[in-house]
């Protein structure tokens, strides 16, 4: 009795505790939907459904698998810029979107100079979200950024049904600069 115990405690500990960082600061996670809700109460943080990401920062940590899905809750509303570490591939793309009812999740880039940033990655589909960056006036902003460094030619980006808006925010001196772009 006293065995299954400590089997049942060992298995809760290693649910509950993410897994250790890799030497580039990732980690690795075997989960392929990753749930994000920035304003949940919990104190676990697993990125399921019962325990969703509650920052994007705990979603750039991960290592994802090809063919993952991000999906944020409705009404919800997270600060910060979302920037994967994986990528999909064809008939198995990586999966930006949202769940639950309600409006649209919002991603507000806080000033940062993008708010999606897809490097290094390619077979992306992001959908109905809400994406904003309208702190930090004046400076160099994106709503959606494509960017390839060192890695060739990145494919099959698809973006659909977001709403893009306040890049600029409300400084006229600021550079006109679209809400996506996509550099090399």
């Amino acid at each position: 009795m006293a065995v299954a115990v400590a089997a049942t405690a060992l298995s809760l500990l290693a649910t509950a505790v993410p897994a250790a960082a890799a030497a580039d600061g990732t980690r690795a996670s075997n989960r392929e939907t990753q749930y994000v809700d920035c304003s949940a109460d919990a104190s676990t943080q697993t990125g399921s459904s019962a325990f969703p990401w509650q920052s994007l920062e705990k979603v750039n940590d991960l290592s994802l698998k090809t063919g993952s899905r991000i999906l944020l809750k409705r009404g919800s509303r997270c600060t910060g810029t979302l920037a994967p570490n994986g990528s999909g591939r064809e008939g198995k793309p990586m999966v930006i979107g949202a769940y639950g009812t309600g409006a649209k999740p919002v991603i507000d880039g806080g000033g940062n100079a993008e708010t999606l940033l897809l490097k290094n990655t390619q077979w992306v589909e992001a959908k109905d979200l809400e994406i904003t960056n309208s702190g930090n006036p004046g400076r160099n902003k994106r709503g959606v950024r494509v960017q390839l460094d060192d890695f060739g030619t990145g494919t099959h980006y698809r973006l659909t049904g977001l709403d893009i808006h306040d890049i600029l925010g409300d400084d006229t001196r600021a550079p006109r600069v679209p809400p996506a772009s996509f550099s090399r």
